[in-house]
């Protein structure tokens, strides 16, 4: 099921990503207006991307490793906002994951965080390396590609907070209708609040994840064409 979720989430960011960056306005190039002067900043531009063409040679590695990079960046999500989840209710795992005979829920959380991290990582990873190797003529650095990584990942940090306060808050402005709408939810306030947060905070990171993805790597191919549109491989 985590597979079949993960293979979902990737091809949805895939056709997300290309559709986004298909709206954001490409530039012109430095040199489209030959007949302005060059100004200090144009110089400087104009060296700026000479010297970002020289250093940027064929590098099959780099993709490889900005691929791993996501994979390494989904087990650490998995491992520290599970780690978390199953310290403020365990309960919740054994509600809906049926983990009745579990006797350590917060470890088993833990290693439930790092296989779907893993999972949604490497398909994310293989989506990204393709654009990376077709958007930017497989010339594009790693510590260049490595930035939209590490953005993508914090966003995600960002938008799991966000999901578990607004679970929270939802619980606490209605706990029927809470109770009500969802499974396995406590009676006790402090429980239910705890139960609510891990939810939201799921949902937050799983479909916030995606939003975060999608929207970052619009962004990089975009870039992409930007910066490497005349780098083309021989």
């Amino acid at each position: 099921m985590e597979v079949i979720g993960a293979a979902i989430i990737g091809a949805i960011g895939a056709i997300g990503a290309a559709l986004i960056s298909r709206l954001i306005p490409e530039r012109r190039p430095l040199n489209a207006n030959k007949s302005q002067p060059n100004s200090g900043r144009t110089q400087d531009e104009l060296v700026s991307r000479t010297r970002v063409a020289q250093e940027s040679q064929s590098r099959p590695v780099a993709i490889f490793l900005a691929a791993i990079t996501f994979v390494a960046c989904g087990a650490i999500i998995g491992i520290t906002t599970n780690a978390i989840n199953g310290y403020v209710s365990p309960l919740y795992f054994v509600n809906i994951l049926e983990w009745h005979d579990v006797d350590n829920v917060q470890r088993a959380a833990i290693a439930q965080g790092v296989l779907e991290g893993v999972l949604y990582g490497f398909v994310m990873g293989l989506v990204f390396a393709w654009n990376m190797g077709s958007q930017g003529h497989g010339k594009v650095p790693y510590g260049y590609a490595a930035k939209y990584i590490f953005g993508t990942a914090s966003a995600v940090y960002a938008t799991y907070t966000l999901g578990g306060l607004v679970a929270v808050g939802l619980a606490a402005l209605s706990p029927d209708f809470y109770r009500n709408a969802f499974v396995g939810v406590p009676e006790a306030q402090s429980e239910m609040l705890s139960y609510a947060w891990v939810g939201g905070a799921i949902w937050g990171a799983v479909f916030g994840g995606l939003l975060c993805f999608v929207v970052g790597l619009a962004v990089f191919r975009s870039a992409c064409r930007r910066d490497f549109s005349g780098a083309k491989t021989t």
